[in-house]
């Protein structure tokens, strides 16, 4: 990112990621092929079908904290049960609610969690409308070329389009086509620990 600027969106394959200056992993991003939107905390994620069913999320947080909460301790209880039982237990606690799902990590605060998210969304939401915008006028082959090019050839050839900056409150996109060739692991290629 350029010096002075504190947000920008990376366009890569079919999705948008919105970044922070000085934060490691993304703020939130955008699907192009299924349009769903995800925000992003430090202990987990919400995500939504579209852009504006993101909002009615963000704006349903304080409800869903109160079962938010439940979970979490119904899960801990579970997750003593299988500890007990020496049963894998998965590493995040799943709520979904119609046209979006919420992921928390094991023991994570869930008032900080939704104080995250929520400052997240107030944060990119302009930023989110925008890079829809310049993101939907991007020209990206068919994604099904995409997914039978990785079918035929192990490989997948992934688009890199460019970074937007916000200045001044506006998203400017700076074009920079690249492609980055990620080979596939085949189960002959892996390799298990002895």
């Amino acid at each position: 990112m350029a010096h002075g600027v504190k947000y920008a969106v990376q366009f890569v394959g079919y999705s948008a990621r919105v970044l922070k200056k000085g934060r490691q992993d993304e703020l939130a991003m955008l699907d192009f092929i299924s349009g769903c939107t995800s925000l992003h905390s430090d202990d987990g994620w919400v995500g939504a079908r579209d852009r504006i069913h993101l909002a009615s999320l963000v704006e349903s947080i304080p409800e869903l904290a109160s079962e938010l909460r439940q979970t979490m301790l119904h899960d801990r209880q579970e997750k003593e049960e299988r500890v007990q039982s020496k049963i894998a237990t998965a590493s995040w606690v799943t709520l979904a609610r119609g046209e979006y799902e919420l992921h928390l990590s094991r023991g994570a605060d869930v008032d900080k969690f939704c104080r995250q998210i929520t400052t997240c969304f107030l944060e990119v939401r302009d930023i989110l409308e925008q890079a829809e915008k310049i993101g939907t006028g991007i020209k990206r082959r068919p994604y099904m070329e995409y997914i039978d090019g990785i079918a035929q050839s192990g490989v997948a050839a992934v688009e890199y389009f460019g970074l937007a900056e916000l200045v001044e409150g506006r998203l400017i996109f700076h074009p920079d086509y690249d492609v980055l060739f990620i080979k596939q692991p085949t189960p002959d290629t892996c390799t298990t620990p002895s």
